[in-house]
């Protein structure tokens, strides 16, 4: 064998060793189960140099074999300190599955189950969310989505498995007396639209929660 094809052959022995290594020193997004059923936390490695600072936030190769997400629209929205947005939610006929992370600034990201049919109807939670955190939210169909920015130029990130349809969106007060949430910062701003939501009951009233 000549000294030109053992050098071909190891030379590909050392990118093909290098590529291992690569795929094994890669973060891996690693999704936990929240108390409520199909809300799924992801904390996931940010990496810092001179430059600033690097992560993956979405990789449909990691979330658990349970979640079927096939993103078709992104949105980013941006707010200054003390606005919430939300409750939303859609009635989509598929329904709406979304991926939500906080990219500048901080929020409390805050997730209520609404569907009536669920051992969780009712319950919420929250993750406070920050570029610095690598957090990342999976929030699945029938699951209502709220936020309040803790900072200025907050801005958040959120993929979601259903085009926007206005007609099948809707949302709940963020202060239903049913739910009581603790937003931390008092001095709020609410889109008109949020301002006017209706309460839990009157959406049951109405047929419009989520199943």
């Amino acid at each position: 064998m000549s000294a030109w094809i053992l050098w071909k052959t190891g030379l590909k022995l050392f990118v093909d060793q290098l590529k291992k290594s690569a795929r094994k020193s890669r973060s891996k997004l690693v999704f936990s189960q929240s108390l409520i059923r199909d809300v799924w936390i992801s904390k996931n490695d940010v990496f810092l140099d001179n430059r600033g600072t690097f992560q993956e936030w979405f990789s449909i190769r990691s979330l658990p074999d349970s979640i079927l997400f096939n993103p078709k629209q992104a949105n980013v929205s941006t707010s200054k300190k003390g606005v919430i947005r939300g409750i939303h939610f859609s009635v989509a006929p598929t329904g709406q599955s979304k991926i939500v992370t906080c990219v500048s600034g901080a929020v409390r990201d805050v997730f209520v189950d609404l569907r009536s049919d669920s051992n969780t109807f009712l319950q919420w939670g929250y993750q406070d969310l920050t570029p610095e955190s690598g957090t990342c939210i999976y929030l699945g169909k029938g699951i209502g989505h709220a936020f309040q920015a803790l900072e200025d130029s907050s801005t958040v990130a959120y993929l979601l498995d259903s085009e926007y349809r206005p007609e099948m969106e809707f949302g709940v007060t963020p202060f239903d007396e049913q739910l009581s949430i603790s937003w931390p910062i008092r001095d709020f701003e609410l889109s008109e639209k949020d301002n006017q939501a209706p309460t839990i009951d009157e959406l049951m009233n109405l047929g419009k929660l989520p199943k």
